[in-house]
């Protein structure tokens, strides 16, 4: 299962990291010490991330620490309780970070911004103008703003905060009122580990929940079937609540995946090693390892393709935008606005920091357009763009395919709208992706 490379997907590595060392390393300090260091670093990296892997770790440790009789053994309450303790600092700490580095107001009504945006950018979706129109009239929210910021163009801030949380609390209350039938719900949930997707990854966590159960079944012994146990709930509680929502993008997916897969592999090989062993458990051992490599090889040829081709075409894509900085760099009189939705694929290498950096250009939005330090360098850049004088330019891919400054979305009819100006094409940009930009003038 190879995760994309994003802070969500990373942030979930380093809290499957830190709960695979304390259990395997179970009662050292050692692991105790890594635990800690990598959930405040996935916290750090991104809090929502580290908190969804916490009740896949904390139901196999407190699995463990009943299977132990941790309620009758000091050792087992001082294990459990320095593993909570070391977790509930870990989110102490970054919530102290972000008390700390986010206090402003302007912040504050940054966050509140996100958080009602993300109701119907991450959930529920846009009602139409004509549902929502006497709640856009109310804050004098335009058709076109609101078309805008419905697809991320944020240049400026023209939905003041009350009105997108309004907007948010509209669409929870039409959207949201449907009976759960919890039956289908549980259903769905089991049936993410078989049902097929684009890798077919989670057909190998499914391999190693039926290794599971085969091992409790054969050992029927505490020590095995508590943790195993308490991890299919806690597995079962969190996809139920991802599949209810509908937030099951693959970044969130896959790291979850590997979660389930890392803590089910250090569970079925502790009860392999441990002094557990009969003849069955070897069998056993031994028809779930052929299963899972068989599988795995299979899987794997996929998700190597698949990586392969997406390493090549990010490859191309970070060329091309090499070029966009390149032409804008060199035109630094001008002031040049990038179509966020034209270069979201341009993500550049993980590691790659050649875009980073003063560059002459702003996107025209994004999850930070509105934030207060975004917003400085918006104003220091373009200004109000209903006031200014002076022109600016928008690159944007041509989607129509034809040479036409009227067919390029509704980036190019919002700034149209807030620059009161018709566009010019003054440059037509051929790139190494084989696309077609325009650069447009207002």
């Amino acid at each position: 299962m190879l995760p994309q490379i994003q802070f969500t997907s990373t942030a979930a590595l380093l809290a499957v990291a830190g709960y695979s060392s304390v259990i395997s390393l179970r009662g050292s300090k050692k692991g105790q010490i890594i635990f800690f260091l990598m959930e405040v670093l996935a916290l750090l990296l991104r809090r929502d991330s580290m908190l969804m892997i916490q009740p896949f770790g904390m139901a196999v440790l407190a699995g463990s620490f009943l299977a132990h009789c941790g309620y009758k053994e000091k050792s087992e309450w001082k294990r459990m309780g320095i593993c909570v303790c070391s977790a509930a600092v870990a989110i102490f700490l970054g919530q102290i970070g972000n008390a700390v580095g986010y206090s402003s107001e302007e912040w504050k009504a940054y966050n509140q911004f996100n958080d009602a945006s993300v109701v119907m950018f991450d959930y529920y979706g846009f009602p139409d103008y004509e549902e929502v129109q006497d709640i856009l009239d109310k804050y004098g929210v335009t058709e076109t703003e609101y078309a805008a910021y419905a697809n991320y163009v944020m240049i400026e801030w023209d939905l003041s905060v009350e009105c997108v949380q309004e907007l948010a609390e509209y669409v929870q209350a039409t959207r949201a009122g449907t009976m759960v039938n919890l039956g289908v719900l549980l259903k769905e949930a089991c049936a993410s580990l078989f049902s097929l997707n684009r890798l077919e990854s989670n057909n190998l966590v499914g391999i190693l929940w039926i290794g599971a159960a085969l091992c409790c079944v054969l050992l029927r012994k505490k020590e095995v079937i508590f943790p195993f146990l308490l991890l299919a709930v806690a597995r079962t509680a969190v996809w139920s609540y991802l599949i209810y929502h509908g937030r099951l993008p693959y970044r969130v997916t896959r790291p979850l995946l590997f979660a389930e897969a890392a803590l089910l592999l250090i569970l079925l090989l502790d009860a392999w090693k441990g002094k557990t062993q009969t003849k069955g458990i070897h069998i056993l051992a031994g028809g779930v390892s052929i299963c899972f490599v068989l599988w795995a090889c299979i899987t794997g040829q996929r998700q190597f393709t698949y990586v392969v081709k997406v390493n090549s075409t990010q490859e191309i894509m970070s060329q091309s935008f090499q070029e966009i900085k390149d032409y804008c760099d060199a035109n630094p009189a001008n002031q040049y606005i990038l179509d966020c939705n034209s270069f979201s694929d341009c993500i550049g290498p993980a590691l790659g920091t050649a875009v980073n950096g003063t560059a002459n250009y702003v996107y025209s939005g994004g999850w930070y357009s509105n934030s207060p330090n975004m917003l400085q360098w918006l104003d220091e850049y373009l200004g109000d763009l209903e006031c200014s004088s002076s022109s600016v330019y928008l690159i944007i891919y041509d989607w129509s395919g034809e040479l036409n400054a009227q067919n390029c979305g509704i980036t190019v009819q919002y700034l149209m709208e807030k620059t009161l100006r018709e566009p010019e094409v003054t440059d037509i940009l051929t790139l190494a992706n084989g696309g077609t930009y325009l650069v447009l003038q207002f």
